[in-house]
């Protein structure tokens, strides 16, 4: 139940305002190196890669223009819990249809998983989204929360990626 209420808050972060949107592009080559930018990034509470306040703020969570796009990105972030302290990196993609939605999703588990060999991949069931993982190392001290769903609008579809470390996506 503790983790489901902790994916429940990293959702909720991750649909939040942006604040700054990018133009959707294909995932490239470099989509490696921007994942390991952004798990490099949670041992330092993702400081290199935190840019200026968004204009899109809460009671509940800060949020930071990135410092790096992840290829095809429609929005990167990076957002604090104000009531914990703990920083997130996130970056969502769009997609038209449910079977675009599904497609991008697996080439972004490949993606991660090519970056990251040797992560265990957990499946989440819990029936709140189309699909979604949660990615972590050997050590269980980094991690990247994936998953698809339909967007605000009801008609296309987003797929976000969330990295944290495992400590503080458990909180």
């Amino acid at each position: 139940m503790r983790f489901r209420t902790i994916l429940v808050a990293l959702v909720a972060a991750a649909l939040a305002g942006w604040g700054v949107r990018a133009a959707a592009q294909s995932p490239a080559p470099s989509a490696a190196d921007a994942v390991h930018k952004y798990v490099a990034g949670e041992d330092n509470n993702f400081a290199d890669l935190q840019g200026d306040p968004t204009g899109a703020q809460s009671d509940t969570f800060t949020y930071y223009q990135s410092s790096v796009q992840i290829p095809g990105a429609s929005a990167c972030v990076v957002y604090a819990v104000k009531k914990t302290g703990d920083r997130f990196g996130t970056c969502d993609f769009d997609a038209a249809t449910e079977d675009d939605a599904k497609a991008l999703f697996q080439t972004w588990l490949d993606n991660i998983k090519a970056a990251e060999p040797g992560w265990s991949v957990l499946q989440i069931t819990n029936g709140q989204h189309l699909a979604q993982l949660l990615i972590e190392d050997p050590q269980k001290v980094h991690g990247i929360y994936l998953y698809a769903e339909k967007s605000d609008d009801g008609k296309s579809y987003r797929i976000t990626t969330t990295f944290g470390t495992i400590a503080a996506i458990e909180r």
